[in-house]
Parts: structure tokens; C-alpha cells; sequence
């Protein structure tokens, strides 16, 4: 592994500049070219809601173009270096069942996408949130956008062949949120908030409260 640690891989996140043109594929493709022969997981994030207009290439004509593009040269890469990095896209958690169907298409009609995560912050302001600075603009993080991942994960599963792993994020914290999303169909998650806030340690507590649970299930 490029992580340079047995059992670990490196995933480095591949973005786009905000001065770039909306639909253009060219920041992703010189990220590919320039990380490829240090990543063992190339991420394609079309959705961080602080890029103006980032999440429009979620749409159909643009991802299928993004998709190619970014695979082409991830296949090239291969080709010089001999080690192949793998491509997932990430997803936001507040598209519709139709753009949801629309992206698996374009997933499965792209080969050298290896996955999906589901999901990135959301744009959406939950009627629980009481924090006074719940109405500031940007993504929302953490327990709130765990359900709205949830049914992303749940639909998209349903659209995709189950050889396309899905890898489930946000809002997890415990072992129980971890076993809905593999009961949602991920094959593996993802941490952050609850990783910043709680340290190191969060991810042993939840591989020994899911072990709990799997026992008593």
C-alpha cells in the first residue's frame, strides 16, 4: 500500500478550483495525474457544497464526461507506474431518487469506477438543529445528515450491481450507526466528525460496540 503501512491505504480527495470552468474535467484529470502514483484510492468529489457549482457536475451529461475523463488517466497512470489507484466517486446526501438513479448509471457505464461514498456534508437545515449558527452557509456535518445519507446509500444500493462497493458516510458515531449503513448495503465507512471531536480512540469504540452487537444479534 502507498499508505507505507501494511492493512492501510492512502486516499487522497480530488477537488476542483472555484475560478474553474462548472462542467470542466481538467482539475480533476491534472489531480489524477499528479497523485496517482501516491494514492492506493483516488477520490472524484462532486460534492462539497463550498465550490460554487461543484454539485452540478452530479448531473447526468457532466458526471458521465467527468467519469471518463478521470478514469482515462487513471489508466494511463497505471500503465507508467504499474500500480493501479482506485476511483470512487463521493456523492451528496440531499439528491432525489432520479439523480440518484442517474449517477448509478453513469457509474455503471463508466468502467474503472471502483465505488461510491455516500455521503458528503449536507445543505439541508434539519428542524432539530438548535445552534444559534445553525443558519450559516455550508455544509452541515455530523448526526444530522445521517439519515438523509442513510436513504441515499439505501437507494443507490438498489440501482447498482452489488460488485460496486458502496462506502457509507455521515453522522456515524457508534457501532449501531455503523451496522444501519451496512445494513443499508455499505462495505465499509467512513469517519470525520465524530473522529474530530472524540480522537484516536472513536474508531476502537466502534469496532468493539459493533463486535457487542453482532454477538448479541
Amino acid at each position: 500500500p502507498r499508505s507505507l503501512q501494511p492493512g492501510r491505504v492512502l486516499a487522497i480527495n480530488l477537488g476542483k478550483n472555484k475560478s474553474s470552468a462548472v462542467d470542466s474535467a481538467d482539475d480533476f484529470v491534472a489531480g489524477v495525474r499528479m497523485f496517482a502514483p501516491y494514492a492506493d484510492v483516488l477520490v472524484v468529489n462532486v460534492s462539497s457544497p463550498n465550490t460554487p457549482g461543484l454539485r452540478g457536475m452530479q448531473n447526468t451529461g457532466v458526471l458521465r464526461n467527468l467519469l471518463e475523463s478521470v478514469t482515462v488517466e487513471a489508466a494511463k497512470q497505471t500503465s507508467i507506474t504499474g500500480r493501479k489507484s482506485r476511483v470512487v466517486l463521493k456523492i451528496a446526501p440531499d439528491l432525489d431518487s432520479d439523480s440518484l438513479s442517474d449517477i448509478a448509471t453513469a457509474v455503471r457505464s463508466t468502467q474503472g469506477v471502483d465505488g461510491v461514498i455516500v455521503s458528503n456534508t449536507t445543505i439541508q437545515r434539519p428542524a432539530s438543529l438548535s445552534d444559534s449558527a445553525k443558519s450559516e452557509v455550508g455544509g452541515l456535518s455530523g448526526r444530522p445528515v445521517k439519515p438523509l445519507a442513510l436513504q441515499a446509500l439505501r437507494t443507490l444500493r438498489s440501482h447498482l450491481p452489488s460488485h460496486i462497493p458502496l462506502i457509507g458516510c455521515g453522522g456515524i458515531s457508534s457501532g449501531e450507526d455503523a451496522l444501519d449503513f451496512a445494513k443499508a448495503g455499505a462495505s465499509f465507512v467512513q469517519l470525520y466528525t465524530a473522529f474530530g471531536y472524540d480522537g484516536a480512540g472513536t474508531v476502537r469504540r466502534i469496532k468493539d460496540e459493533l463486535t457487542e452487537i453482532l454477538t448479541r444479534e
